[in-house]
């Protein structure tokens, strides 16, 4: 079976036949069992990320990481966002970032609504644009 194409699109992306444009992947059924039980199988797969940059190994960790991004999997959003964010696996770019954080906190990722909270609010001094979905996430 052949997978995603994926022609001229980014790390973790796929592209959309209707609308030729590169995308990021999410769950067709968030509430599926099996998507419960693939969970347990995805974090062992982000715990290797984890363990593979730690130990210097980008590319292999980059190997790892994009199959549950393209599979559309929440926990990897949520960590490939925070390598967008902090550019440490893959090059910083924030708005990749946001992007990523706010699918997986629309599948329901708890942590992923913080996350999206916090950084919305991050850069706030005298005034704050993005307040209102802080708030909103937050309270989720």
């Amino acid at each position: 079976m052949a997978g995603p194409d994926r022609k001229g699109c980014g790390f973790g992306q796929i592209r959309n036949v209707k609308t030729a444009s590169c995308v990021w992947a999410t769950r067709s059924n968030k509430n599926d069992i099996s998507n419960e039980l693939s969970d347990e199988a995805v974090n062992e797969k982000l715990h290797q990320v984890i363990k593979l940059l730690e130990a210097g190994k980008e590319k292999e960790a980059k190997t790892v990481l994009e199959p549950p991004l393209l599979a559309g999997h929440p926990h990897a959003q949520l960590l490939a966002a925070a390598f967008f964010y902090n550019g440490d696996l893959l090059e910083k770019n924030r708005s990749k970032a946001m992007e990523l954080v706010r699918l997986s906190a629309d599948q329901n990722e708890a942590k992923a609504q913080y996350q999206l909270g916090e950084w919305l609010i991050e850069d706030c001094s005298d005034t704050c644009p993005d307040i209102k979905e802080a708030l909103r996430v937050l309270k989720a």
